[in-house]
């Protein structure tokens, strides 16, 4: 009855081809095809309805359709890919790009009926995406969010966790139908869109020629290319082996609850729970509130005792991963701390060799330089000593007594001719 109300809501053409008869002819073949047991049927049913209805984007059909039959993706991926070929591809534009979702899930849509249901213009619902619904700081966000996807920084996985935490952890907390359906908008749009590259920085004359060893604008940036590319790379490889174990924690506590819901929705919702709980969307009041509402809200309609027994395992699950992340945090800081110490150890040893061989250095030019000196005064001293040895000696003055006589006796004056006498007979 309300998959009724709903479809009522969309285009004639649509309304005729859903609630015709070719559609049924179609279910059924895929029924009898795959021998869908019959207890399995509604939820598969109620899967097919809600993607007619857009309230299950397509790109999440394989994974729909792997809880309520209880198998892997991979294995219910050829039912998706005939649901898809038999039963959607009429409405192909209407639903989306249904034929890109059979190429991607392996099969050709030219070998499925060629039929297609024509929506004229003026009867095609305006478009209304999840962004339209939030507000201008939410929208921002989301935005923010959406462009990480873009440029490959966050995975699906990744995406859907911030679609569905809470406002206060930065997320949007959105329900599941409404994170999956942004999950589908921000993927289609991520095809159609190319991300801008900032402008090259052209590379100035050099004023002189480069060494040939000296680097180049284009080696920093095929350097800083290679390292943001193997930083993506190692942020998506940590990524999904932090999912993988999230998901064998989900199946461990499961089965080790021994809480298992016949519904296949509410074993879904258990195990949402569980994830949300994890992933630390959700806290612990948030996570029991979930696990004891009823199915109509939206929980998973446990008792008080059940969901109490699993939030318990689930809280004693969370607590070891902790303990375990803390202690390779410490480890890693303990062995960053033993190498700073190691550099710092081996800087201080380097700097103690180099000012040994810089006052060895000073040494040897102190002892050639005060050699040389010596050297020359030596040389100085002993070219002093020939020059006195080789040169004749100062003549000795031959002049006549009496003329200096005569003239000192001059210098007495005319009345001392006696004086003058007795010297120079003497």
């Amino acid at each position: 009855m309300e998959f009724l109300k709903k479809i009522k809501t969309q285009p004639p053409a649509v309304q005729d081809y859903v609630l015709g008869p070719e559609i049924s002819k179609r279910n059924a073949t895929v029924l009898d095809q795959y021998r869908i047991p019959f207890g399995q049927q509604k939820a598969y049913m109620a899967i097919l309805q809600s993607v007619l209805v857009k309230e299950t984007p397509l790109e999440r059909l394989p994974e729909s359709l792997a809880s309520a039959l209880g198998q892997t993706v991979e294995a219910v991926k050829p039912v998706a890919r005939d649901v898809a070929g038999l039963i959607l591809l009429p409405l192909d534009g209407f639903l989306g790009d249904v034929s890109a979702q059979i190429r991607a899930w392996g099969g050709d849509p030219a070998s499925y009926p060629t039929d297609r249901v024509v929506v004229p213009t003026s009867q095609q619902p305006p478009v209304v995406t999840v962004a339209m619904t939030l507000n201008s700081h939410l929208k921002e966000r989301y935005q923010t969010i959406a462009e990480s996807f873009f440029r490959g920084v966050r995975t699906e996985a990744q995406v859907l966790e911030l679609l569905e935490r809470s406002f206060k952890t930065g997320g949007l907390e959105l329900s599941e139908v409404a994170a999956e359906t942004a999950l589908a908008e921000i993927i289609a749009e991520a095809k159609t869109r190319k991300v801008e590259e900032p402008p090259a920085v052209a590379e100035p004359t050099p004023a002189q020629k480069p060494r040939i060893d000296a680097p180049t604008f284009e080696d920093e940036a095929e350097a800083a290319s290679y390292q943001e590319g193997v930083l993506d790379s190692r942020e998506a490889e940590k990524a999904n082996l932090t999912d993988e174990k999230i998901k064998a924690a989900i199946d461990e506590i499961y089965a080790a609850s021994g809480v298992f819901p016949a519904d296949l929705d509410l074993q879904a919702r258990l195990k949402s729970a569980i994830e949300g709980r994890l992933r630390d969307i959700r806290d612990s009041l948030e996570t029991l509130e979930t696990l004891v509402q009823p199915k109509e809200l939206g929980g998973a309609a446990l008792s008080q005792e059940d969901a109490r027994h699993v939030l318990k395992l689930v809280d004693n699950k969370l607590r070891a991963i902790h303990e375990v992340h803390q202690q390779e945090v410490t480890t890693v800081k303990q062995a960053w701390i033993k190498d700073e110490a190691q550099k710092l150890s081996e800087a201080e040893a380097t700097t103690q060799v180099k000012e040994a061989v810089k006052r060895d250095s000073l040494y040897q030019a102190i002892i050639a330089k005060s050699a040389r000196a010596l050297a020359k005064s030596s040389n100085q001293l002993g070219a002093a000593a020939a020059a006195s040895v080789s040169s004749p000696a100062a003549p000795i003055s031959t002049a006549p007594v009496s003329n200096q006589v005569g003239t000192q006796a001059g210098g007495a004056g005319e009345g001392s001719p006696k004086r003058a006498q007795l010297l120079v007979s003497t």
